[in-house]
């Protein structure tokens, strides 16, 4: 676990086992409409995630994804903006799920739907070829709302990640 992550581990196996279900579930929706997602669907990879949100109807969002196996080494990171209804601010640790596994050097052009209210924090993200990553989390924050928008998500390479 991250230092400053100060959800108990009872909370962070919650958010990792919703935002798993919300990846399946967004899946096997998309699904019904593109036939190249009934493939063998690949095995998710988890991850822990710093997010930070912003915003009065235009929205910012960024995250920095952990790796699961050396929690305090950013492995990637994901700026976006959009808007929605969201009014309001939050700095928060979330468990999240990969479809991919992330690539040295590798960005991807995303889209992401959220929902945030005090305490709870959702996000979906989608790639040209479907979900591509969820997110669950809570920490403190203000507002609330729904929101969405476009962005990129970068992998450090091994060097820049050291430097972090």
């Amino acid at each position: 676990m991250h230092p400053t992550d100060t959800r108990t581990t009872a909370l962070i196996d919650a958010h990792s086992v919703l935002a798993l279900e919300l990846l399946h579930a967004e899946r096997q929706r998309q699904a019904r409409r593109w036939r190249a997602l009934k493939a063998a669907a690949p095995v998710p990879i988890p991850y822990k995630a710093w997010i930070e949100l912003d915003g009065f109807l235009d929205v910012g969002l960024s995250a920095d994804l952990y790796a699961p196996d050396a929690p305090e080494t950013i492995v990637g990171q994901f700026t976006g903006s959009g808007g929605g209804t969201l009014v309001g601010e939050a700095q928060l640790w979330g468990s999240g799920w990969l479809y991919e596994a992330l690539e040295e050097g590798t960005g991807n052009e995303l889209s992401f739907a959220a929902h945030f209210m005090p305490g709870l924090l959702t996000i979906v993200w989608w790639d040209e070829k479907g979900p591509f990553a969820t997110l669950v989390g809570n920490g403190p924050g203000e507002g609330g709302g729904l929101f969405g928008g476009t962005g990129k998500f970068t992998v450090k390479a091994q060097e820049q990640r050291r430097a972090a």
